[in-house]
């Protein structure tokens, strides 16, 4: 079949630029293992093509990145040569996580599975392999064009895939290929008639008033006509570009509601043109928001702090508590005060821990219902709060577990052992049926609170 990917194609004729600054922040993690920590999860998204210069320098040629959905990893092999060209892949390879336990999320080096036998290039490879292809070359970033003056890139996906609904496959990724090499034989004609309707209708409206191509590329994904452009930017107030910029972040939210949010955000001077992951913000009270950004937060800490609201999320900051403390700490137990939470740092509970794990085991104790003197206790009975949780379930004090204990009789088998798992995060040994006994009546914390059925919104938020 020849070499269907171009493996002798030399690469784009464009200048390799310097990375932008967040790119070299991820190759240093890549690098050296150490991971970035405290960061914003919604503003540090997975490293994109776009990000390059180089690419960024294409893209303003017509071409365009190849989506780098799994179903499309075929397709360069089915594109034109003379439409198709590709880049070294220069994108550092990371991993970014973020919980609704911990205030702020993470970025480190991606996990063994994605750049093992699991990962996006040995899975193209196995996909190539099913469809009587060779395994394609590695290490290149795609970019396509449109062979078709009029037609988008990424409406050519939604004619392929019209093709392959048809065909109804098993294996959708061969079927992708098959379909797009069949679909990309045609001309502009026969493909504009493929078009799904509503988008072959975009088609034509942006035709007539003088669009064509990939400029039209993003107003219809957004499924925008002249007309609907025009009254959405009336409306709010904005240029075209970051209009669409805010309905993009928004997936193509697009009703009345959101073009007067778009507005009132402007209106009040809220940071951000749009602000990473806008979505958030769409049901939240603006002017409580403007409150948070005037009393020194930021929109990160607006949102996170949300159910704590600006008047006591400014208390705990007076008390001397972060905010990654403060929204650890209430949503550990809504109803604590900044005396009790400092009256653990005078306690010497779990004083041989590191500052982080203390931070952590803090939060843990407070979560299982434990003020800092019944914790100090607990400690002083060389136990966790989730052990102390189930001796104090079952009647017990700390001063009457025998020394060496972890677990209560009732679940030490016969020789000694213990039924459960070990949380890989922790290391400790852990029972998912634990988590039904129940804890003494009044019993403070998240845990407790939420067996209980409690309404609070910080009890309930996962």
């Amino acid at each position: 079949m020849g070499d269907p990917w171009g493996r002798d194609q030399p690469a784009a004729d464009v200048e390799i630029g310097e990375l932008p600054e967040r790119l070299v922040r991820l190759a240093q993690v890549q690098a050296t293992g150490v991971p970035l920590t405290r960061v914003d999860p919604y503003a540090q998204g997975f490293p994109q093509p776009e990000e390059l210069p180089e690419v960024r320098a294409l893209m303003r040629d017509g071409w365009r990145p190849l989506s780098s959905a799994p179903l499309y990893c075929l397709l360069p092999a089915a594109w034109p040569p003379e439409h198709r060209t590709w880049v070294p892949d220069r994108l550092p390879t990371v991993w970014i996580s973020g919980t609704t336990g911990e205030y702020e999320g993470r970025i480190f080096v991606a996990p063994d599975d994605r750049l093992g036998d699991d990962g996006p290039e040995e899975s193209a490879k196995a996909a190539a392999h099913d469809a009587g292809l060779p395994g394609p070359p590695r290490g290149r970033i795609w970019l396509v064009r449109s062979p078709w003056p009029r037609i988008p890139v990424e409406v050519i996906y939604s004619i392929v895939w019209c093709v392959v609904d048809q065909a109804n496959p098993e294996d959708q990724i061969g079927e992708f290929y098959r379909a797009a090499t069949e679909v990309l034989r045609w001309n502009e004609e026969r493909a504009l008639r493929e078009c799904p309707p509503d988008i072959r209708a975009l088609l034509d409206a942006w035709t007539a008033s003088g669009r064509t191509g990939e400029d039209t590329s993003t107003v219809v994904e957004l499924l925008l006509t002249p007309t609907t452009l025009s009254d959405a930017q009336n409306r709010t107030g904005l240029d075209e570009a970051t209009l669409l910029a805010w309905l993009t972040a928004l997936h193509g939210m697009y009703d009345d509601a959101t073009l007067e949010a778009i507005r009132r955000w402007n209106d009040l001077g809220l940071p951000g043109n749009p602000p990473p992951e806008p979505r958030r913000f769409m049901r939240r009270n603006f002017d409580e928001l403007k409150a948070f950004v005037d009393g020194g937060f930021d929109l990160y800490a607006a949102d996170r702090l949300e159910y704590a609201g600006v008047e006591k999320a400014l208390l705990w900051r007076e008390a001397g508590f972060d905010e990654a403390d403060t929204y650890e700490l209430l949503r550990s137990d809504p109803d604590l005060t900044p005396e009790e939470a400092r009256a653990f740092d005078t306690l010497e509970v779990d004083a041989d821990l590191d500052a982080g794990r203390r931070r952590r085991r803090r939060s843990e104790w407070i979560y299982y219902g434990f003020s800092a003197a019944e914790a100090g206790a607990w400690a002083g009975a060389a136990l966790s709060p989730y052990q102390a949780r189930l001796w104090r379930a079952h009647g017990w004090q700390p001063g009457d577990v025998p020394r060496g204990r972890r677990f209560p009789p009732q679940f030490v088998e016969e020789g000694g052992y213990v039924a459960g798992f070990v949380d890989p995060r922790t290391g400790e040994r852990m029972n998912s049926s634990w988590d039904e006994i129940a804890d003494p009546p009044g019993t403070r914390g998240r845990n407790a609170r939420r067996r209980r059925g409690d309404p609070d919104p910080w009890i309930n938020s996962d």
